[in-house]
């Protein structure tokens, strides 16, 4: 088999397909077809816990002094990506788009605890317009720099096929930096208050002559 080239980055999206083209070819100790398509939910979850339990064994021998991690890395790393690859047939089975179900859980839990860390420079559902934002090396931050109008600026971007959602990109001028800044909100009355927020601050800065 010819090598093949390492990608920088995997996307969820480029997981799923390959796993759901791979799996129907599985086959058993046997050699026999493992006839994955017929799983249940619960058998993908009891491959899942497998994967995880494996990779749980040799953490527990690290801690007891089997081996060092070093000694094992590679192992662990493959044992690791064993759940991640379980984890996504999972989610194939329950038809759940992993990589999107991440990006909100992720933003979600940011908002909570009102941390600006977000999953957001570039989500694949995310576009403006005719204008898809999802590549990976499209950063949302440059795009609201350069083509947003001035700060706040709201921008309404739709969910795809898959997210029929719509989310509210609220861009601004963050005092502290001088630069670019964005959340993404689902409820257009929490992105205007949020706008507003904003607005005042930056009317008040500018008053002061900061800005």
């Amino acid at each position: 088999m010819p090598d093949l080239p390492i990608y920088d980055s995997l996307t969820f999206d480029r997981l799923r397909k390959a796993n759901v083209e791979r799996a129907p070819h599985f086959t058993n100790a046997k050699g026999d077809l493992a006839n994955c398509e017929s799983w249940s939910l619960n058998d993908w979850f009891a491959a899942l816990i497998g994967e995880v339990g494996e990779a749980a064994n040799i953490s527990k021998k690290i801690k007891r002094g089997d081996f060092s991690l070093a000694e094992v890395r590679d192992h662990f790393a493959n044992e690791l990506a064993d759940v991640q690859i379980y984890l996504d047939l999972l989610a194939a089975k329950a038809g759940i788009d992993l990589g999107e179900a991440t990006v909100k859980k992720f933003n979600k839990v940011s908002e909570l605890q009102n941390i600006n860390v977000m999953l957001s420079g570039a989500p694949s559902w995310l576009c403006h317009e005719e204008d898809w934002l999802g590549d990976d090396s499209v950063d949302i931050n440059n795009y609201l720099k350069d083509y947003a109008e001035p700060s706040p600026h709201q921008i309404h971007a739709s969910g795809g096929i898959s997210s029929p959602s719509t989310y509210i990109v609220v861009g601004y001028i963050d005092m502290a930096s001088g630069k670019w800044s964005h959340r993404i909100f689902t409820d257009q009355v929490e992105a205007d208050a949020f706008s507003a927020q904003r607005q005042e601050l930056e009317d008040k800065e500018e008053s002061n002559g900061h800005l």
